[in-house]
């Protein structure tokens, strides 16, 4: 599974050669494709490779990522958009980079909203919020809700440079990939690529090589 992230981390740098790559935006067609985990493990990999990386649970409704890293939920992205926090006071520190005066990957749970998701969303200054988090960093990776369960990405979207699909092999319909690209799209957004989840050699052959088939990315 390294070698498919590192991969996949490889080619987003090739990405990077033009302006703008930064925010990146995971989600995916349906609950339970994975979207939270390859977010978690795309954030690790370039935290390993000495990027300096945020990674942000934007998953308002069903948040994992306080899960993944053993963090405490009680305030985070929610507060943010708000207005109650501010960055410094919900942000987790999880790996250390070589300067002790800097972390390689820091971690912003979802929090709790008070109140209704999407008027949280439509309400906040999403462009400064996240223009800020960005800000001295190589790379934001921002967790999504499924796109065909809830709106949530759709707001999320043009403030992103990228966005990446999580397909689940064997469940993801291609109807459903091609429903979200076209949302993300007419939400201003852009979609750099495919992330095919859960890809088991042992059902599409070892001479497809695993890692090769783990992702898409496409070049605009």
């Amino acid at each position: 599974m390294a070698s498919a992230f590192e991969s996949l981390l490889a080619n987003l740098e090739l990405q990077r050669r033009e302006p703008h790559l930064t925010r990146l935006l995971v989600t995916s067609a349906q609950p339970g494709e994975g979207k939270s985990t390859v977010a978690a493990q795309l954030a690790r990999t370039m935290s390993s490779a000495g990027r300096r990386v945020i990674l942000v649970d934007g998953d308002l409704r069903r948040p994992a990522q306080h899960r993944v890293f053993s963090v405490s939920n009680e305030r985070g992205f929610a507060d943010l958009l708000a207005g109650r926090a501010e960055p410094k006071e919900v942000l987790h520190s999880i790996d250390r980079a070589s300067s002790p005066d800097a972390s390689a990957l820091d971690v912003i749970p979802s929090g709790r909203v008070q109140g209704n998701v999407v008027s949280a969303l439509a309400n906040a200054p999403l462009e400064a919020l996240f223009a800020s988090l960005a800000e001295h960093r190589d790379f934001l990776v921002l967790d999504s809700p499924p796109l065909l369960s809830v709106d949530d990405a759709s707001f999320y979207a043009p403030h992103m440079e990228g966005v990446l699909i999580v397909a689940s092999t064997g469940e993801a319909k291609v109807q459903e990939t091609c429903r979200v690209r076209e949302r993300v799209e007419a939400a201003g957004g852009r979609v750099i690529g495919v992330v095919l989840n859960r890809f088991d050699e042992r059902w599409h052959g070892a001479s497809h090589q695993p890692y090769h088939a783990y992702y898409q990315i496409e070049s605009k």
